[in-house]
């Protein structure tokens, strides 16, 4: 199940994860963002007609959520052992929003396309995890820029999910212009 991509492929997942889950800590790690998401951007490239798409994104989830929310475990209000079922609950739960997320992505054909939905996609899951009474709104991308005062006064028009989209369309910029530099470079080999 895993051989389909290599294990080169499957770290680029999990540094990708860890990379987006460290945003959430201190005010330098927020930077992270703005480029944590380039090597999930690059496996997209490789999906292929037997790839485990939601396993992707799962994998995915889980490393960014683990990361980002491992205080849960840490909560000094109940037991250690209920405080950790509560994280790995949750980071099972989060997941899953990702595994979707990918396995749709991955019914659009046209790579171009997938770069250009990618942005709208995950702020979409952001808003729909926020959702109902398993409403989850803490793993959205804004509160990793909570530091950035004049990128986070947009979210007065915008909303959070406007600074969450900016954030992400970065990245899919900065994972474009990296793909066609990389393509003139070796023309020119």
């Amino acid at each position: 199940m895993l051989h389909l991509f290599s294990w080169k492929d499957w770290s680029s997942v999990i540094f990708s994860g860890i990379i987006t889950g460290l945003a959430y800590h201190t005010e330098l790690y927020g930077l992270f963002a703005w480029v944590s998401f380039i090597p999930l951007l690059h496996i997209f490239s490789k999906f292929k007609p037997d790839s485990k798409t939601f396993l992707i994104g799962y994998i995915f989830g889980i490393s960014y959520n683990l990361v980002a929310f491992y205080w849960i475990a840490l909560n000094s209000g109940t037991s250690f052992f209920i405080a950790l079922c509560s994280l790995i609950a949750a980071v099972s739960y989060l997941s899953v929003f990702w595994g979707l997320l990918t396995t749709f992505i991955y019914q659009i054909k046209n790579y171009t396309l997938r770069l250009m939905i990618f942005p709208f996609t995950v702020v979409l899951m952001e808003w729909l995890r926020s959702l109902g009474p398993l409403g989850f709104p803490w793993s959205n991308l804004a509160l990793t820029q909570m530091n950035l005062l004049p990128l986070v006064q947009i979210m007065d028009i915008t909303g959070s999910y406007g600074v969450s989209a900016l954030v992400l369309i970065i990245n899919t910029v900065l994972y474009h212009f990296l793909i066609n530099l990389k393509k003139i470079i070796s023309e020119y080999k």
